[in-house]
């Protein structure tokens, strides 16, 4: 397969079971969580494929990403931003912390953008093998007993596979970080923190709101979405006097929260 660079199509096809999301309404399909179970021959390559991907691959994902790397975890990442939180108390700072939520993440990676990004960082081999993993995959849903006609897939990396995590990280490792030492990022798969330290409401939420614009425009030139409503913003501070002023994501208000 290796040498052909060819997945065959019969590994390609996922039977999608709903996994109903907790505390959620079981009527409504998109409070369900799909989860492609995949022939385990397909997994078995996939994991012997995957330490050659991160030989040509690993370099390109940032220092902020802590999900689905060896020797990162999410405890440490949140060890990472509790530091800096109790960093502002000390210095008697205002931190400002912007928790975005990346929406259908997995299922709107876009084929032709993940394609693009790996074109000049594989042997060519291996990027027809990806390139063959990815197109004309099919899938079916499973519910109680019933099976859905077969459809295509236009784009997603199935959660399930061994390769998606790795895939879903390059296909996002360009999304804007910043420069400024007032500025945080802290990622773990999809989830994206960022942190502003500053001496007043109004200079952490300039910091926050431009960073913003900047993923927006990512999101758009990637055909990605944040979630505005299941993101969220937490203000860190003793200083009473001093408030954030609203952020706006998607030209609407990022809802505030006491915790996250």
């Amino acid at each position: 397969m290796i040498r052909l660079s060819y997945f065959p199509s019969t590994w390609k096809h996922a039977n999608i079971v709903m996994i109903p999301k907790p505390n959620k309404i079981r009527t409504d399909p998109f409070n369900y969580r799909p989860i492609s179970l995949l022939p385990l021959f397909s997994k078995l390559f996939e994991r012997l494929l995957l330490p050659r991907l991160l030989t040509h691959l690993e370099s390109l994902l940032p220092n902020t990403q802590f999900g689905f790397r060896k020797m990162h975890s999410c405890p440490q990442q949140l060890h990472r931003i509790i530091d800096i939180i109790l960093d502002t108390y000390e210095k008697k700072q205002i931190c400002l912390g912007l928790f975005l939520d990346t929406e259908k993440a997995f299922d709107e990676v876009w084929h032709n953008g993940l394609l693009f990004k790996l074109k000049n960082h594989l042997p060519d081999t291996y990027y027809r093998l990806i390139q063959s993993f990815l197109r004309r995959r099919t899938y079916s849903v499973i519910y109680e007993g019933v099976q859905s006609q077969i459809r295509y897939i236009s784009a997603d990396v199935p959660q399930g596979s061994i390769l998606a995590p790795f895939l879903y990280l390059i296909y996002t490792h360009d999304i804007p970080t910043p420069k400024s030492d007032s500025l945080t990022v802290a990622q773990f798969a999809d989830d994206i923190a960022v942190l502003s330290k500053g001496d007043t409401g109004e200079q952490v939420t300039t910091n926050l709101q431009n960073i913003l614009q900047e993923i927006e425009k990512w999101n758009k030139k990637w055909r990605t979405v944040m979630n505005t409503n299941k993101s969220s913003i937490v203000t860190f501070t003793y200083l009473k006097k001093e408030k954030a002023l609203p952020l706006y994501l998607n030209c609407s208000p990022v809802p505030q929260h006491e915790e996250v």
